[in-house]
Order: C-alpha cells, then structure tokens, then sequence
C-alpha cells in the first residue's frame, strides 16, 4: 500500500514531461508542418526568394572570358562546373562587391590547385569511369619526371580549364 504514492509522484512527473513536451512542441514547430506530409509547404517559397549559392557556368562567363572560352573548349566543359572547383559563385559575387556577409563557409574557399583535381581524379570507388584517374598525386608527379614536393600543384604543370600540359 505505500507505494502508491511513489507510482502517483511517477504518473505525476510523467504527465508534467508529457504537457511540457506538447508545449514546446507547439512553440517550435511551424504551423504549416505536417498539412502536405512530413513537409514544411511554406518552405517552398522560402527557398523561392533567397539566390542560389550555385549558378553554373553561364554566370561565370561575363566577367571570366578567356577562362570561360578555354574551359568550353577543353575536357571539363562536360563534365564539370566552374563553381565544382572555385565555390559558389554567390559568394565570389558578394566578396567582389565588398558585402560585409561575403565570408564563405570553410568548405567553399578558392582554388588551390591540387584539393579541387583530388576530388575527382585521385582513385576512389564513387569516381564515374570516363574520368582519367591516379593512384596519388606524388607517384603521378614522379611517373612523369618531376619532382613532387608538400607545395606541389596539378597547375604546375596542366592547364586547369583545358587540361592541357603546360
């Protein structure tokens, strides 16, 4: 008989962590969330009215014409954007215009000229076949006569935009 009043504490707490959660819940959780599925319908129009971080090539042409030229008449222009390699041209834009919120995430900083070619081109299992792949850039660098050192860049020697050996 004496621990009823241990199990009603139990229910009691229960039941407060219970409200509480329903609570917050409400205060959290967007009123438009759940009406079409397990979706927010109101993010549609959201991500309508914000830029696109990303904007392919064709924006890149206006202001980088010779590289736009040489890449167009080179291997990447199939397979690869400007911004897959030199970040999203959103934040180049806002950096150039001097906007004081241009600072890109730590993931998206400019070309180095080795990180970006590892990407694609040292050998891994997601690498799709048509792609011309290295075991490693310094075995690659010693193959074909150079000598690699820790400041060793693919654009020492190939043309990044046409892949052409310099």
């Amino acid at each position: 008989m004496g621990h009823n009043k241990h199990i009603l504490r139990l229910l009691g707490v229960l039941g407060a962590v219970v409200v509480l959660f329903v609570v917050v819940r409400t205060m959290v959780v967007p009123k438009d969330f759940g009406k079409t599925g397990h979706f927010r319908f109101g993010a549609i129009e959201e991500e309508k009215a914000k830029t696109a971080r990303f904007q392919g090539a064709d924006a890149c042409k206006d202001c980088h014409a010779e590289a736009f030229k040489t890449w167009t008449e080179g291997k990447h222009k199939h397979h690869i954007q400007c911004e897959n390699c030199h970040g999203p041209r959103l934040w180049h834009v806002r950096q150039m215009n001097g906007e004081p919120d241009a600072t890109p995430p730590k993931a998206y900083w400019n070309a180095t000229g080795i990180v970006e070619c590892k990407r694609c081109h040292v050998k891994t299992f997601e690498r799709a076949p048509q792609v011309k792949s290295i075991e490693s850039v310094q075995a690659h660098v010693t193959e074909m006569g150079g000598t690699f050192s820790p400041t060793t860049k693919c654009t020492d020697c190939h043309n990044q935009h046409s892949l052409e050996v310099k």
